[in-house]
């Protein structure tokens, strides 16, 4: 089972995705280009912020849809076999390099890799995200960075729409970790069991 978890900065994905990991026995996938390039130190890491930092200086989405869907490619060949979570996956990148230039692109990658079991949505409001930032860093540049003051899932719901990605919606506004933990666990339960069933009846 491949599940992609989803959302802006600071609406609680890495903590919602390690955590399901741990209790799925899944593999946890944080960054899958930094797996692809095998980056482990701090030389090889500032390589690849400079070959980012060139993309980003790049006046075109259709470099940084290739060069960040390339680690999605990556991660369902390597794992294809494997339960994984994914901290951030299509949905993430079409946000960013999304566009109708671009949507060619996604099509391609997803008519040879597929998509994920279930995408799950995370959102909050700005403020509320920018408050979670906050206090892990008071000097998150994310926070001043204003194409990040967006609420940003309705583009990647429109995009999972058009793509006809199977996803749910978790508002994280006002609630735990755990209580965040627990919705989520409910609907992979639910998809678990329904996979199981349709297998059951072939």
């Amino acid at each position: 089972m491949k599940i992609a978890i989803e959302g802006m900065d600071g609406v609680g994905k890495t903590t919602l995705a390690k955590k399901l990991a741990q209790e799925y026995n899944f593999k946890y996938i944080e960054k899958p280009l930094m797996d692809f390039f095998e980056i482990d130190n701090l030389d090889t890491k500032a390589i690849y912020d400079q070959i980012c930092d060139k993309l980003y200086q790049f006046n075109s989405e259709i470099p940084k849809a290739w060069f960040f869907g390339l680690g999605n490619v990556y991660t369902f060949l390597k794992y294809k076999d494997e339960n994984i979570i994914i901290d951030r996956h299509f949905a993430s990148n079409y946000f960013w390099n999304g566009t109708e230039e671009t949507n060619c692109i996604f099509k391609t990658m997803i008519d040879l890799i597929g998509v994920p079991d279930l995408t799950i949505v995370l959102y909050a409001s700005v403020e509320t995200r920018n408050n979670r930032l906050k206090s892990r860093d008071a000097l998150d540049r994310d926070i001043s960075d204003p194409e990040k003051q967006v609420l940003g899932s309705d583009k990647m719901m429109m995009f999972l729409d058009d793509f006809h990605i199977p996803y749910v919606l978790i508002n994280t506004e006002g609630k735990t970790k755990e209580d965040v933990f627990n919705e989520a666990r409910s609907i992979i339960d639910r998809l678990q069991l329904d996979i199981f069933s349709r297998k059951r009846r072939r």
